[in-house]
């Protein structure tokens, strides 16, 4: 197993890499686009009457390298044309070290253009991969420290097709890997072109669906993100759609977009002006960067023609006017600068701007912006109540005795509640006659705005345009207000400081707890004990609860069985019906379910069928639950058994969950209804190495930037057979480290915050308030851990002993 994870580049040549990608988006700054193909650049002369000669061409490009120095102020990279790194100004200066003496780093266009792809109705894909490398080496060797290669797609009626998004994010990886092996920083620049007449909402669907075959080939590939840099269209409608939508709704869509698909370990995106004016792409770009949305990412620029069009105009082929034109240069360049300080317009209060769109679909070359639709998405405000909440996630053990389900209503528009529970049936009854008073307050967010665009679009979304096939492929199943009560069930769960006590243990499972202080395994004693965890002074709600209220939950698989045609790996079994179990759970005032799914680690395993079989098991079930307006926890475990090292699990983790997020793309999940609930990342039960806390936290961080979409709102780790002790000390370390985490890093403990408290009880009720205390100390270690503020201090009466089980199932 360890070989198949060998890293194929030595840390050196990483380290370089993201010092050059994090260069090139250092705040403020970013790239101009000066990589046109000869007969690109001819199309721009044109406009001028200017001949497309060699030495008109190196004119050009000697007047943009060569503007005043503080042009580095604003531009850190620049994109060349093969040409180009070997032209030399009128006094023999290489181009390429004008860059160089301002401090700008050079870049090069390596794809050799588009060409049909076979099998397609008139789709394409880009060529360039024969002797990639080689010329990689030597572009390196020249001064050129990253590279650029455009793929592009179109929405037409029948397209983008599956082969077409494969085939090119399968190129774009082969491309990335390469230029990384040579100490290239790759330029990823998958583009959806705006021709057409969808609206925002279909073309926000394409980019994202593209986007989601862009880092799975990625991740395949084993390419190192935080040594990439992604150039994506802004999302925008297409040219032709009849509906116009404002920059701010431009913005939403966009970040949108880059929150579903985008892992948190690339460190920018630099946008194309995708034939925008000078003037519509700055203000896009700036409504973008003023959004109050979750941005884990620098959001930058890489423009052609946006930073070109008044140049050229000024410049006329006239070398009388290269001061003006350069002075061109610098006001627009300024002006993209200016987007991060809020200067919006008045970045261009002196520029000879180009106002009309310099959009040609005609041009195969050029960058154009591919088209999106906006949803707009209301936060959820949490008051003060609020922010005692818990989640606890009690599904409890199976029991047949009358129950009288409890009276939830069906949405969170006007209820309180403080505290999220997952229960079967067996708790019913209980939670009936004690846990019926709701506080936790969630705020009616945005519920006026949300019903008036139902009555504009008439379906509770937003309007599916011209009814063509891509249209109808991306109908949007879910209302705005099903998708409004997903986000506030989720974030209320991952609410700060909060996590989940997970009981979900099936009878047999709970009965190796209690056989283990010699209690029988009776129903009696299974609800006595549910009643000794529910009945917790209500202190416990600062850490786990709020004031009693709980939101249930439910354990909808059914076990993990034998998967066919593998060496003894597993899937889980539960889909049948599950839509009907979903609603009546639902209907029964159960909120949020949970699946689980394992693979291990061991010489063949987890092999490819089982992690594509598991992770389209979790996106099925994660679909069914939201149908029914049940949040999902995707349990995606990588067990700890075996002597696999740090390095191999977080390997393996990292390709698990990489499988998973396409699942989720693929079955149209909506990301931010959905937790996840992850194994941190350490070394097999039986290494004979020892790795710090630090050491695990760093890894299982790496692991989410690299494949958790932004747009989950929250992780809730698994004690995974820890001690209390260290499953404490672990997710303290996780939330101390300091590393773009754009997510809720929490707890849902099952035996780490149960095995003192069963320990304590051994079944006497006399023991029943010290089981109790015990409990509600293992959860406020657990609450100040999820903040980071956990001082270390944890005794319990489980205290270090491993609670490691083999091949552990519930």
């Amino acid at each position: 197993m360890a070989g198949r994870f060998v890293e194929y580049l030595p840390e050196a040549k990483l380290k370089e890499l993201r010092d050059i990608a994090n260069a090139i988006v250092s705040p403020g700054k970013g790239i101009l686009a000066a990589d046109e193909s000869v007969a690109t650049i001819g199309k721009r002369f044109k406009s001028i009457n200017l001949e497309n000669t060699e030495e008109n061409r190196r004119n050009y490009r000697q007047l943009l390298f060569s503007s005043d120095p503080c042009l580095a102020k604003y531009i850190s990279g620049v994109i060349l044309f093969h040409d180009t790194v070997y032209q030399k100004t009128d006094d023999g200066t290489p181009l390429i070290g004008l860059l160089q003496d301002r401090g700008i780093i050079p870049g090069i266009k390596v794809d050799k253009g588009v060409v049909p792809l076979a099998g397609t109705h008139g789709e394409g894909t880009t060529q360039g991969l024969d002797g990639l490398s080689e010329r990689c080496a030597q572009y390196k060797r020249d001064g050129c420290h990253f590279a650029k290669w455009r793929c592009v797609l179109k929405i037409q009626e029948h397209t983008p097709s599956y082969q077409a998004m494969m085939e090119n994010a399968n190129v774009l990886a082969r491309y990335a890997v390469i230029c990384q092996q040579n100490g290239i920083v790759p330029i990823v620049e998958p583009e959806v072109l705006p021709d057409g007449n969808h609206d925002l909402f279909v073309g926000q669907r394409v980019s994202e669906e593209v986007l989601s075959f862009v880092y799975k080939a990625l991740a395949d590939h084993h390419v190192y993100l935080e040594g990439t840099l992604l150039k994506p269209n802004m999302v925008t409608a297409g040219q032709s759609c009849s509906q116009k939508y404002t920059k701010e709704q431009n913005a939403v869509a966009t970040i949108q977009t880059l929150q579903r698909t985008v892992p948190p370990a690339v460190p920018g995106v630099v946008f194309l002006s995708g034939g925008m004016s000078e003037l519509d792409a700055t203000l896009n770009l700036d409504a973008i960067n003023k959004a109050k949305m979750k941005k884990p990412w620098a959001l930058s620029f890489s423009f052609g023609r946006a930073l070109q069009a008044s140049v050229i105009q000024t410049w006329q082929g006239n070398s009388d006017n290269t001061l003006a034109a350069q002075c061109e240069l610098l006001k627009l360049a300024k002006a993209n600068f200016n987007v991060f300080e809020s200067s919006g317009e008045e970045g261009f209060a002196n520029c000879n701007k180009v106002k009309d769109s310099s959009y040609d679909a005609t041009d195969n070359s050029s960058e154009v912006s591919a088209a999106l639709d906006s949803q707009s998405y209301y936060s959820l405000e949490v008051g003060s109540a609020a922010t005692l909440f818990v989640a606890a996630l009690l599904v409890l053990f199976k029991v047949a005795y009358p129950l009288k389900p409890p009276a939830f209503p069906e949405t969170f528009a006007s209820v309180d509640y403080d505290v999220v529970v997952g229960c079967t049936e067996a708790a019913w009854g209980w939670l009936d006659v004690h846990l019926s008073n709701a506080s936790c307050k969630f705020a009616e967010v945005g519920l006026q705005s949300i019903e008036a665009k139902m009555e504009t679009s008439g379906d509770g979304g937003v309007s599916g345009g011209t009814g063509t096939a891509t249209y109808l492929r991306f109908a949007e199943y879910l209302p705005e207000t099903k998708l409004s009560e997903l986000r506030d069930i989720a974030n209320a769960i991952v609410a700060p400081g909060k996590g989940i006590l997970a009981a979900d243990e099936s009878v047999s499972t709970i009965g190796k707890r209690l056989d283990s202080e010699h209690i029988a395994n009776t129903e009696e004693n299974r609800r006595r004990y549910c009643e000794l965890l529910f009945s917790a002074d209500k202190s416990i709600s600062k850490y786990i609860s709020g004031e009693r209220s709980i939101i249930p939950g439910i354990k909808v698989d059914k076990g993990i069985k034998p998967l066919a045609g593998t060496r003894g790996e597993n899937t889980t079994q539960g889909l049948d019906d599950l839509a009907e179990r979903c609603a009546d759970y639902k209907r029964r005032g159960c909120h949020f379910a949970k699946w689980r799914c394992a693979l291990k680690i061991t010489e063949h395993t987890p092999s490819c069928l089982a992690m594509l079989e598991n992770a389209n098991v979790l996106a099925r079930y994660a679909v069914i639950c939201q149908q029914a307006s049940s949040i999902i926890f995707e349990h995606s475990q990588v067990l700890p058994d075996g002597k696999h090292d740090l390095y191999v699990a977080q390997r393996v983790t990292e390709e698990v969950l990489a499988f998973q997020y396409k699942a989720l793309a693929d079955h149209h999940v909506y990301l931010e209804g959905t937790l996840l609930k992850l194994n941190m990342v350490t070394a097999g039960h039986d290494c004979p190495c020892t790795f710090s806390l630090e050491q695990n936290a760093v890894a299982t961080v790496q692991t989410l930037q690299r494949h958790v979409p932004p747009a989950v709102p929250g992780i809730t780790f698994l004690s995974g057979g820890m001690s209390e002790v260290d499953a404490t000390k672990n997710l303290n370390a996780i939330n101390q480290c300091s590393m773009k985490k754009p997510w809720a890093l929490t707890f849902s403990f099952g035996r780490a915050l149960q095995a003192s408290v069963i320990k304590i009880w051994s079944g006497r009720e006399e023991n029943v308030p010290a089981a109790q205390h015990e409990l509600i100390k293992l959860c406020k270690a657990n609450s100040e851990a999820a903040l980071g503020a956990f001082s270390g201090d944890l005794q319990t009466s489980a205290g270090i002993q491993s609670l490691f089980v083999a091949n552990h199932v519930y």
